[in-house]
């Protein structure tokens, strides 16, 4: 849970609060355990709210059949950066139908994280980070995977939409397949590079060697799985380097 790294100074913290909360005796002391510290610190402080600022959570529809969450492989477990604090061991929820990130408590609660507070989040090996509001043409921002490390960033924006047609499977509709834009940061600057043509066209004279890289390595830019698309951004980054 959220929680887990900061119950060590929480509990060394509150333990006079729990002294006298529980009493002297050492049977009632030897009660403590990290669910009742928790508890405590959460009646006493908010602990949600000193860590994420969030609120509960209201999916769209909850009607609507089908998921409006990012499909991903959830056995390989999700991490949160908020502020440079690592947390791990915790259950996350991307809703991106909202574009919202959701904390599973565990307690049956599910918890919107407050975007300003946080850095980035894993989903298994799928890595997310936060963009503040961007001045471009397409006023995109929020979360987005981010693809590659070195130069030019490509990123990758996930949506669902509801599909309002309606029949004896799908009374009240359904969320439409995972659908994605690829988009390419630099220099505070986000633009749409959704089809190779415009991936090329972004880099200008070197559209050339690209697109020959792109044919000797069989990548279909459209289809191409995150490890290709990453091969693709390194070389990207070396022709720049040979301007």
């Amino acid at each position: 849970m959220l929680y887990q790294r900061g119950f060590g100074v929480v509990l060394c913290v509150f333990l006079a609060g729990f002294t006298h909360f529980f009493g002297q005796n050492e049977s009632n002391l030897a009660k403590l355990t990290r669910e009742t510290v928790v508890d405590y610190t959460e009646k006493t402080l908010g602990l949600d709210d000193l860590l994420v600022n969030g609120e509960k959570y209201q999916p769209p529809n909850i009607k609507v059949n089908k998921s409006p969450n990012f499909e991903w492989g959830e056995l390989k477990g999700s991490k949160l950066f908020i502020k440079g604090e690592l947390y791990s061991n915790i259950k996350l929820i991307y809703d991106i139908s909202l574009d919202q990130l959701v904390l599973d408590n565990g307690r049956g609660k599910y918890i919107v994280l407050n975007s300003s507070y946080v850095d980035s989040f894993y989903l298994g090996y799928n890595h997310f980070i936060k963009l503040d509001n961007q001045k471009n043409e397409f006023g995109k921002f929020g979360y987005f995977e981010k693809i590659n490390s070195k130069g030019d960033l490509l990123l990758k924006k996930y949506n669902k939409k509801i599909i309002k047609i309606y029949d004896s499977q799908n009374p009240d509709g359904r969320f439409s397949s995972q659908k994605y834009t690829y988009y390419i940061y630099n220099n505070n600057k986000l633009t749409e590079v959704d089809s190779k043509k415009a991936f090329l066209r972004y880099y200008g004279n070197k559209r050339k060697e690209i697109w020959n890289f792109l044919k000797k390595n069989k990548i279909k830019y459209r289809k191409a799985s995150n490890n290709e698309l990453v091969k693709l951004m390194d070389f990207c980054f070396d022709t720049k380097l040979l301007n």
